[in-house]
C-alpha cells in the first residue's frame, strides 16, 4: 500500500467519525520527511508539548518546511501563561511566531499547518484546541489554516491526526491520520 493510499484511507476513516455525508476535504501532502521532523520535535520535547508551523507554496496543496516554536509555557519566564496548567498539557506560542503566522496569509510561502503534541495522550482535537483555534469566536481566526495534533509517547511511539475546520457542520473535522 502507497502512503497516498494510506493517507486516502486515514481521511475516510476520519471523516466517517462525523456521521455527516460531507465531501471529502482534500488533505494537504505532508511528506515523511516533513512528518518525520515533526516526530523528532515532539520527541525531543516531552513530556512538554511542543509546537510548530509547516510552511509551503501559497499556490500548492504541500508543504516543505518545518518551523519550530517556542513552548513559552515551558520556559523559566512564563509563569503558568496559561493557569492550572504545565507545558505538559498546554503551549503558548510568542508574539513574534503569531504575528509570523498571520503575514503568511498572503505571503508566497505560507503557514498551512500549526502543529502541537499532545504527551502521553491520544492525537484529537479537544476542547481546548477548538477554543483557542477559534479565540472565543464562532469562526477560526485564521480560516486557512489546517492543525495536526501528534500523539506522542514516552516509549518515542508517535501518531497524528490532521484537522480542517468544515462550515457546513462549524467543527474542526479529521481529514487524515498518519502513523
Amino acid at each position: 500500500m502507497t502512503r497516498n493510499t494510506r493517507q486516502t484511507i486515514g481521511s475516510l476513516l476520519c471523516a466517517a467519525q462525523t456521521g455527516e455525508d460531507l465531501p471529502m476535504t482534500t488533505p494537504l501532502e505532508i511528506g515523511p520527511e516533513i512528518l518525520s521532523e515533526v516526530y523528532a520535535h515532539a520527541r525531543s520535547g516531552y513530556p512538554a508539548e511542543v509546537v510548530g508551523f509547516l510552511l509551503g507554496p501559497r499556490d500548492m496543496s504541500s508543504v516543505d518546511e518545518v518551523h519550530r516554536c517556542l513552548n513559552l509555557q515551558a520556559t523559566e519566564k512564563a509563569a503558568r501563561i496559561i493557569e492550572d496548567r504545565g507545558a505538559e498539557t498546554a503551549y503558548e506560542v510568542d508574539s513574534k511566531e503569531t504575528l509570523m503566522l498571520a503575514k503568511s496569509e498572503r505571503a508566497a510561502r505560507q503557514v498551512k499547518v500549526v502543529y502541537h503534541s499532545h504527551p502521553d495522550g491520544d492525537a484529537y482535537f479537544s476542547d481546548t484546541d477548538k477554543r483557542l483555534a477559534l479565540m472565543e469566536g464562532e469562526e477560526p481566526a485564521y480560516g486557512w489554516i489546517s492543525y495536526l495534533v501528534v500523539s506522542a509517547r514516552g516509549d518515542g511511539t508517535c501518531c497524528a491526526k490532521l484537522f480542517r475546520w468544515e462550515d457546513r457542520v462549524r467543527e474542526f473535522l479529521c481529514i487524515a491520520e498518519y502513523s
